[in-house]
């Protein structure tokens, strides 16, 4: 069956369980009873919408199909089960320094893929992210992404949302990679205030990057997604502790379960390097893989390996559950073999 076969077949077996706004619906995908979420936007966006389907990461909604109705589109999108950035704001939930440089963090990885493929958001709000029930942050609307030109002095249209959109998106300058970094900085402030910085700005460490990020002036801002990425994780050194799976769950009994299984994992890989004889170290290496790092990429889909690698990118969810349990258990049952073979 086709790619294009295949989208067919899903938008015809999508049917809508409830409607999120006048253009943005939840459907259940009849075959499955998997959801999805699909939303009605203007045949402008369809070329970024394109290239947002040929992009994987943890940290970008992953799009499925776009059906052309030629003065329109909809595009189906995965759905994630958690809240946007303005509804827990609306909500009056406390957003803590830490959570908001996560996932302002999480945000700079999924804008790095878009920038490494030449691509800028140009709409980082509130509104855009979402943040799933296990605390990863995703980028959910690509309605007015571009593709940067380098031989344009300016947007063709003036299009972004009021208070997070850079100066350049009003006519002054072509907005890139860096009109991004300028949203992303506006989103902690509002993350942290709930207002944006020219209403009450950030101070300390933060206000600081806020405050590069905002610059008028786009030389003065980071020069890069990554570079400003590495500035949040020098204010937020256990940062990366929350990229772990399990760790990075809001659940405490979760989170404890993690750090002992995790823990077992340090005494294993102990017990199995202690007082190797130097022949063995080859096959104790392997095995050592085998069992341990392997399986744990298959089953928790660490750095987002079920959508990037090409045998599995694109396939439904369950699909790709089911596949990298079996390669994590096949993966177990091979490095036994491996130890199997070395000679007491």
């Amino acid at each position: 069956m086709t790619n294009s076969m295949t989208n067919e077949y899903l938008y015809e077996n999508l049917r809508t369980v409830s409607s999120f706004n006048d253009k943005t619906k939840l459907c259940i995908y009849e075959p499955t009873h998997r959801l999805f979420v699909v939303k009605e936007a203007e045949r402008s966006a369809m070329p970024g919408y394109e290239a947002m389907r040929k992009l994987a990461s943890p940290h970008l909604a992953r799009i499925l199909c776009i059906k052309d109705f030629g003065d329109r589109i909809e595009v189906v999108r995965e759905y994630i089960q958690g809240e946007t950035l303005a509804d827990m704001i609306a909500k009056g939930k406390r957003i803590i320094p830490e959570t908001a440089l996560k996932i302002a963090a999480d945000v700079c990885d999924g804008l790095s893929v878009m920038h490494r493929a030449g691509y800028v958001h140009r709409d980082i709000t509130a509104n855009n992210i979402i943040v799933s029930q296990d605390g990863v942050a995703k980028i959910i609307d690509f309605g007015i992404m571009r593709c940067f030109a380098r031989n344009k002095c300016a947007d063709t249209v003036i299009l972004g949302t009021p208070g997070y959109a850079a100066p350049e998106q009003f006519g002054f300058s072509q907005s890139d990679a860096k009109t991004d970094i300028y949203a992303v900085g506006v989103l902690i402030n509002v993350m942290l205030t709930g207002g944006f910085p020219n209403e009450r700005k950030v101070s300390g460490s933060v206000g600081k990057i806020i405050g590069k990020c905002i610059e008028i002036d786009s030389r003065y801002r980071y020069a890069s997604i990554a570079e400003l990425k590495e500035a949040i994780c020098g204010v937020n050194p256990i940062g990366f502790v929350k990229l772990v799976p399990g760790l990075r769950s809001r659940n405490p009994l979760v989170i404890a379960a993690s750090a002992i299984g995790y823990l077992f994992a340090v005494l294993l890989t102990y017990v199995i390097f202690v007082d190797i004889k130097p022949g063995d170290i080859p096959k104790v290496a392997i095995g050592w893989l085998l069992i341990l790092p392997i399986p744990f990429f298959c089953f928790c889909n660490f750095l987002g390996i079920w959508d990037w690698l090409p045998f599995s990118k694109g396939a439904p969810k369950r699909t790709q559950r089911t596949v990298y349990t079996l390669l994590g258990v096949m993966s177990i049952f091979i490095g036994l073999m491996v130890f199997g073979t070395i000679k007491k």
